[in-house]
């Protein structure tokens, strides 16, 4: 079993409570593993929104890049769900959507086309909701909101043909969406909790903290993220660790990472 996570100009790899890092010319954010190939959303270091998402095999060789004819800005989380690559595009309040059999692309607003915020920074312009997050099951599309306007994260469920259903606050500065059981849960990322939309409470107790980033093993381990909280600036300097979990939630390990940054995103193969 490895773990793949990004950290920001590098992947960290995670191998037997060991730790190997595979450098990158750009700054990454969402990864997803899908038919023994990465696929990582970057973005040049000049760049401060501007995304677009390569591909590469296991042993970080570059197959392609894939071409969106939609802007791909502040991407966050990216999922691969039915033969379909989801992109949260968090600057405009998007998904986009590339069809892997149809070779097409699509570009889904959930909460409508956003207006200009008026006074305030270019980089939060059209970001009422900020989608940091997807999950989406056989009846249901989940988006988590996490904008920093409002005191707590929103999360969203749409039908499969993206019709808005229902929204409910859950959390602050939430990121993540997963299942247990009935229950979803999220990272309430900014109390260093696990929450769920049934009353599931989890406190990890760090309180120096970020916590973001989560992947689950096949026999049900959960692996999360937790990032030192600090400047943007400073965050690359820091340690972070991984908390790992059995699936009952309780604690098994905790594995540290020495001046790697912030955690943004883990998969697991």
């Amino acid at each position: 079993m490895k773990l793949f996570i990004t950290v920001g100009n590098q992947i960290a790899i995670v191998e037997n409570d060991q730790v190997i890092y595979h450098p990158l010319n750009e700054f990454a954010h969402g990864i997803e593993i899908f038919n023994n190939q990465l696929f990582i959303a970057v973005r040049e270091f000049q760049s401060i929104i501007d995304y677009n998402i390569k591909v590469f095999d296991l042993k970080f060789n570059l197959i392609k890049t894939l071409q969106s004819p939609y802007k791909l800005q502040d991407v966050h989380e990216i999922m691969i769900h039915n033969n379909k690559l989801w992109i949260t595009c968090a600057y405009d309040d998007k998904i986009v959507i590339y069809d892997f059999e149809t070779d097409k692309w699509q570009e889904w607003y959930p909460l409508g086309i956003p207006e200009p915020i008026p006074n305030i920074e270019d980089i939060r312009k059209y970001d009422h909701h900020h989608f940091n997050s997807i999950m989406i099951d056989e009846n249901y599309i989940y988006l988590m909101a996490n904008n920093l306007q409002y005191a707590h994260s929103e999360l969203h469920t749409f039908d499969l043909s993206f019709n808005h259903l229902s929204s409910i606050q859950i959390g602050k500065q939430s990121h993540n969406i997963w299942e247990k059981g009935d229950e979803l849960l999220v990272c309430s990322s900014a109390e260093q909790k696990i929450i769920g939309t049934k009353g599931f409470n989890l406190d990890l107790s760090d309180k120096e903290t970020f916590i973001r980033g989560v992947t689950i093993t096949p026999e049900g381990d959960i692996y999360i993220g937790a990032s030192l909280i600090a400047p943007r600036e400073e965050r690359q300097l820091l340690y972070s660790k991984i908390y790992h979990l059995d699936k009952n939630y309780k604690l098994l390990d905790t594995f540290t990472m020495d001046q790697i940054g912030a955690i943004y995103a883990i998969r697991i193969v």
